[in-house]
């Protein structure tokens, strides 16, 4: 069968949208540089003061007597609550935290970078396999327009051998003409094949329905 010769179902911007919703890269990148912010933002805090505060509450019970005297015996039971806030600042620890924050600055903005090179790069795929697309179906529409006509000529060549008003070698070169446009037609639906399957695994979606059949109903006709 041959397939459908048609534009493409979406425009550019709405297959690099799919494209960048659809990419494993992407969804794995967003995640690492969320990582990367976050480890970035939490080397800041080792500049700002520590704040705790702290509660404690006891029980305490206490027995004495006096050697030699026993009615000096007591007993003393006591509640011990305990409450408070403390704060603490470190002022220098050698540049440790101040390495720590430069690594985590480096490794969040080396996470930006691969993600924009992901972006890019997909962004570039897309727009590339849709200039190879259309330059593909604008090839196949000439090669079947050329296919047709040399078709059309070789049933009116064969109808005129027939009537014995053209000669056999008049019917072999039109067949060869035949022959060498649809072998070209063929050829270039294969190309228009490829870049397909290109956009397809670019956007990891199908880009027309299984229900519709891959058809030229113009040659579909002839056959």
């Amino acid at each position: 069968a041959e397939i459908r010769l048609c534009p493409l179902p979406y425009d550019e911007e709405t297959l690099i949208r799919l494209a960048l919703a659809n990419s494993p890269d992407m969804h794995i990148m967003e995640q690492t540089l969320k990582i990367a912010e976050y480890e970035k933002y939490k080397s800041y805090s080792s500049y700002y003061p520590t704040v705790t505060a702290y509660t404690g509450f006891g029980y305490k019970t206490w027995n004495g007597q006096t050697r030699g005297l026993p009615e000096s015996h007591h007993v003393v039971n006591a509640l011990d609550y305990q409450y408070g806030v403390e704060a603490s600042y470190l002022i220098f620890n050698g540049f440790a935290r101040y390495n720590k924050m430069r690594e985590m600055q480096a490794v969040f903005a080396a996470a930006e970078f691969d993600m924009a090179q992901i972006y890019l790069d997909l962004v570039n795929k897309i727009r590339a396999a849709c200039a190879d697309y259309n330059r593909a179906l604008g090839m196949a529409e000439v090669y079947k327009a050329q296919y047709l006509a040399t078709e059309e000529q070789r049933a009116e060549v064969w109808a005129r051998y027939k009537d014995h008003k053209s000669s056999v070698d008049r019917v072999n070169s039109t067949q060869r003409n035949y022959l060498d446009a649809r072998t070209q037609y063929v050829t270039q639906l294969n190309v228009l094949r490829k870049t397909i399957a290109l956009i397809e695994a670019i956007i990891m979606e199908s880009l027309f329905p299984e229900e519709l059949p891959y058809v030229d109903e113009d040659v579909a006709k002839r056959q």
